[in-house]
């Protein structure tokens, strides 16, 4: 229809026997979404993983979201806990998608619900309520089964990864420089209680000294940059002092004589031959590969479990308050200035030439005690 200024008016009429996508009018609200979430801040990552999860309770009901119920939601969420056996807090972090996921769709201040009503006749409601929704009532929601490794454990997977890169050098094959990074890292996370993204992220400028405890040298202060974050903040900084003679010795060690290997300039400690930096799946493989082999119990050993580990080192016998805690770790720091830490093991002399042919360096076993 002409305008009095001369201009004209679009209408969109419907068209006999073809009706509204509904493919395309969910793929148009979860990109409105998504927008959304990044605008405040949401990682790329938990975006995607949210999206993925409204798609597969639209799976899992057959219906699109404006035609769930609640029912729909509690039998995919009963499905993820009873027959998947899914962690609570996994479970949980997906009803907290679905829940954010509908609070978007019915919220006023877009029309979405309006827009579905017109095209399909049906509007969003939220599907996850207090019946259906796990509590969250305690801060540790890990499983039972899992812990950190005893100190005999600890040392025994640290004893099967210098033996790897042995095997590796005697069988001729590649990927002893990977070894040898692999069992570095898990040291270092080891030794400074890391997260397996913190230490795979770190770099060589984050290391530091400590003015208070000259004996480290460069390595008595870690700067964790990468440390773990809320939903929707940013990485939590935090720094580390250095406990162990022994966990410097093994970062000197791997920075200065090791790192180079991978070419000039090496800004990551942990780095790939590509330029990339090590996958948390790679550093989760080679632990359960060495937890395999040594026969522990499947299914309570993971990477957290090395970072775990030395709370459980330094804490004092009968106490756990925070303040004996420190008292333990400034002691056992002090007696470093005259206590030995590195206590190489003998290997057969077949060993040692081969390492003398294919490295030029001694590749030395690391030995932890308490205290030390």
């Amino acid at each position: 229809m002409a305008g009095s200024n001369g201009g004209g008016r679009l209408s969109f009429l419907a068209v006999p026997g073809v009706g509204p996508d509904p493919d395309a009018f969910l793929e148009e609200v979860l990109d409105a979404w998504g927008a959304a979430m990044r605008s405040r801040g949401v990682k790329a990552d938990y975006v995607r993983t949210s999206r993925s999860v409204v798609v597969r309770l639209c799976d899992s009901a057959g219906k699109f979201p404006w035609e769930w119920n609640v029912g729909d939601a509690t039998e995919w969420f009963d499905h993820l806990r009873s027959v998947r056996g899914l962690a609570h807090s996994t479970v949980r972090a997906y009803q907290g998608m679905v829940e954010g996921f509908c609070e978007f769709a019915t919220s006023p201040a877009y029309e979405w619900s309006l827009r579905s009503a017109q095209l399909f006749g049906q509007v969003f409601s939220q599907v996850v309520n207090e019946f259906n929704r796990i509590t969250h009532s305690q801060t540790n929601e890990s499983r039972p089964e899992k812990r950190a490794f005893t100190e005999k454990e600890i040392q025994q997977l640290f004893d099967l990864l210098d033996l790897e890169y042995v095997r590796v050098l005697e069988s001729g094959r590649s990927g002893a420089l990977t070894v040898l990074r692999d069992a570095s890292a898990c040291k270092i996370a080891y030794a400074w209680g890391l997260r397996v993204t913190e230490a795979r992220r770190l770099q060589i400028v984050d290391f530091s000294a400590n003015a208070r405890t000259p004996y480290f040298g460069d390595f008595g202060n870690l700067h964790v940059r990468f440390g773990k974050a809320t939903a929707g903040q940013v990485f939590k900084p935090r720094n580390v002092l250095t406990v162990w003679q022994w966990a410097a010795e093994v970062a000197e060690d791997w920075t200065n004589n090791v790192l180079p290997r991978y070419g000039d300039p090496v800004s990551d400690l942990f780095p790939t031959n590509t330029g990339g930096v090590v996958s948390a799946s790679h550093l989760w493989r080679r632990v359960s590969d060495c937890v395999e082999e040594l026969g522990f119990p499947a299914g309570w050993i993971s990477t957290r479990s090395v970072g775990r580990t030395p709370r459980i080192s330094l804490r004092p016998t009968g106490t756990t308050s925070s303040s004996s805690r420190c008292s333990s770790a400034t002691n056992t720091r002090r007696q470093h200035r005259s206590t030995p830490c590195r206590r190489p093991i003998s290997r057969s002399r077949s060993s040692l030439e081969c390492i003398a042919k294919h490295s030029n360096r001694p590749v030395t076993r690391w030995r932890f005690r308490r205290g030390n």
